[in-house]
C-alpha cells in the first residue's frame, strides 16, 4: 500500500500551528502589553488585582506599568472568550497631566449590608497613580468612603494608590483633592 505523500506535511503544519497558538495563548498578556506600547518586565509591571471569572464576566487584571517612553500607565485587561488578554481601559500620564486614575466595577463573592439595607455584592476597584508627590502620600479615614480598603505604595515622587470600595459609595472618591488638601501633591490650579 502506498502512503499518501500529503499526510506528513499536513500533520507537521497542524502541529506547528498548534504550538504557535499555545505559545500565543500562554503569553497573551505580555504580548497585549507590548502591542499597546507598554513595558511588561517584572521591574516595570505591578499587577494590583487578578479577578477570576464569575458568571458571564471574564477574568480581569488591574495593573500599573510604564510606556516605552517612560510615562506612567494604569489599565484594566480582560480575557476574551478564547482566553486571550485584551486591553479594556488604559490611562497614561502626559507632560501636563501627572496624575491618572482608572476604575473597574466587579461582582464580589461576599454580600455587604449597612444594617438596614442590602448594599449589594459588588466592589469598585479604583487605581490612582502619579509622580508628582512632594511629601508622604497619605489619606485620612474621614477622606475615604465607607467600606474601603486602601493600599498605598510610594517611592520618592512616584505613588500608587489601590482602593477597593464595597457597597454603594466610592465612585467619586476625590483622591486628588484629598492629596492636595493633605499637602502630598501640588495643587493643579
Amino acid at each position: 500500500m502506498e502512503e499518501k505523500k500529503w499526510v506528513k506535511p499536513v500533520v507537521y503544519i497542524l502541529v506547528a500551528v498548534l504550538i504557535i497558538l499555545v505559545f500565543l495563548w500562554h503569553n497573551s498578556f505580555s504580548l497585549m502589553l507590548r502591542v499597546n506600547g507598554l513595558n511588561s518586565g517584572k521591574r516595570d509591571l505591578t499587577c494590583l488585582a487578578e479577578l477570576d471569572e464569575s458568571g458571564d464576566i471574564r477574568d480581569a487584571k488591574i495593573f500599573q506599568t510604564t510606556t516605552k517612553d517612560g510615562e506612567l500607565a494604569v489599565g484594566v485587561a480582560r480575557k476574551n472568550k478564547l482566553g486571550i488578554w485584551r486591553m479594556e481601559t488604559m490611562e497614561v500620564t502626559t507632560a501636563e497631566r501627572r496624575f491618572i486614575q482608572t476604575a473597574l466595577i466587579e461582582s464580589s463573592a461576599t454580600r455587604f449590608y449597612d444594617g438596614e439595607h442590602d448594599m449589594g455584592n459588588w466592589g469598585c476597584h479604583l487605581v490612582f497613580c502619579g509622580d508628582d508627590a512632594i511629601d508622604w502620600v497619605e489619606l485620612h479615614e474621614e477622606q475615604l468612603p465607607k467600606n474601603a480598603a486602601v493600599k498605598i505604595e510610594q517611592m520618592e515622587g512616584f505613588y500608587l494608590i489601590y482602593m477597593v470600595v464595597y457597597g454603594g459609595e466610592g465612585f467619586s472618591a476625590g483622591v486628588r483633592g484629598a492629596l492636595e488638601e493633605n499637602g502630598c501633591v501640588k495643587p493643579l490650579s
